[in-house]
């Protein structure tokens, strides 16, 4: 393997590709925040905002700010997401979040669920790790206890709506929450180091209820239990895996194994890794499926044997940083592969960027896109950022925002 040219080919997309395909085309210089449902060119196809990639985005351009230097244009962009997230996106009535705005801020929707609080928060403990400015870790730790409150007593959220589904007759509990939360607690530990030992300590029991998701016989997690822990095999909901969500949570138990110093957690975090890529992976087409049953029935989400950019990241960003965390060879020949099908099938030699969604056989979905509600500047900068900075290690030569 030519180590070399993968790192090189890694940071040309980064630098030459991803991030000035992003700060030319989504910032909004007007309003503040970024537009992130572009077209195949970068044109915007709708205005309204998600409140989700203000905050990622914001995250990920403080971190590459910390990573390699600052940056101004990274740094107008987060700094622009974040202020517009402060001024427009939080519900003055509750302080809960909204999920979508207009481009002038106005809501649109608010959700049950607390990922826009998540983003939020590591946006802000991004921002106070390279300002300094204390607000903004405050901001971060009021945020994350409300999370944290709202995810051990839900009958304190203070936005009341009608729940998912009717709890006299099937209460569930979802991992996306202990899995969210525990990387939302890594990141605050990083930025919030005087509190270090509380963030482990929440760590341990967020993993201890991430545990319970998974499937003793096939070791695969879960995405839905009932809220005593029993699984609900008679219901399609109850058999739902993800091996993409899968895969991005066995990264976060990594990093969280390695922090915590727990080889087991290492072992088990690689295992999760494993059997959900196996589990994953389409043998006919290449690349890693959306959705799977347990039992191999009928998948009710009717994208579910569509191929999405995200998956393939996490794939990415796990297999590096299994490869960094314990220096198997198997990681780093996984990563060229899954980079290979990558370059081959989402990334646009033409306009740029990579399109976000893909039929089964590889083929973009019609008309293409390359972003969305869902899809901006995150899991693809996040990735190409975590491979450059561990493979420039292999080449020993480290990278900074002054020579790119």
């Amino acid at each position: 393997m030519d180590i070399l040219r993968l790192h090189f080919s890694v940071k040309n997309s980064l630098f030459q590709d991803i991030i000035p395909f992003w700060i030319k085309n989504g910032l909004d210089k007007k309003n503040g925040g970024i537009f992130t449902c572009l077209d195949r060119k970068g044109e915007i196809y709708s205005y309204d905002k998600s409140v989700w990639m203000q905050g990622r985005t914001a995250y990920i351009f403080y971190t590459l700010c910390l990573q390699y230097g600052i940056d101004p244009y990274w740094k107008e962009m987060a700094d622009s997401c974040i202020c517009f997230l402060d001024k427009y996106c939080i519900d003055d009535s509750d302080g809960r979040m909204y999920f979508t705005v207009t481009a002038e801020g106005k809501p649109l929707r608010k959700r049950r669920y607390i990922f826009s609080e998540s983003f939020y928060t590591i946006a802000h403990a991004r921002r106070y790790s390279v300002t300094g400015d204390k607000s903004s870790l405050e901001k971060a730790r009021n945020y994350y206890n409300l999370m944290l409150k709202i995810y051990d007593n839900p009958e304190s959220d203070p936005f009341k709506i009608t729940p998912k589904f009717i709890s006299s007759t099937r209460e569930t509990k979802s991992l996306a929450y202990p899995m969210i939360l525990l990387n939302v607690t890594y990141i605050m530990a990083e930025s919030d180091k005087e509190n270090e030992s509380e963030y482990k300590d929440i760590a341990k029991r967020l993993i201890r209820d991430i545990r319970k998701f998974r499937h003793e016989e096939t070791g695969l997690m879960l995405e839905n239990l009932l809220s005593n822990d029993e699984h609900f095999f008679e219901s399609a909901t109850g058999r739902i895996v993800n091996p993409g969500h899968s895969i991005e949570l066995s990264w976060f138990l990594a990093d969280s194994a390695v922090w915590l110093e727990d080889p087991n957690l290492l072992l088990e975090a690689e295992d999760i890794f494993w059997k959900a890529y196996n589990f994953g992976k389409d043998e006919k087409y290449g690349g890693i499926l959306y959705f799977k049953d347990l039992f191999l029935k009928p998948v009710e989400a009717y994208e579910h044997d569509m191929k999405l950019w995200w998956v393939h990241t996490e794939a990415l960003t796990a297999a590096i940083k299994f490869y960094d965390y314990t220096k198997k060879d198997t990681y780093l020949e996984l990563f060229d592969e899954v980079y290979d099908y990558s370059n081959k099938n989402f990334a646009d030699t033409e306009y740029g960027e990579w399109f976000g969604y893909l039929r089964r056989d590889g083929l973009p979905t019609e008309p293409p896109c390359k972003g969305h509600t869902y899809k901006g500047p995150f899991h693809l900068i996040r990735m190409l950022s975590e491979s450059e900075r561990i493979l420039s290690k292999l080449i020993k030569k480290p990278f900074n925002c002054d020579n790119y």
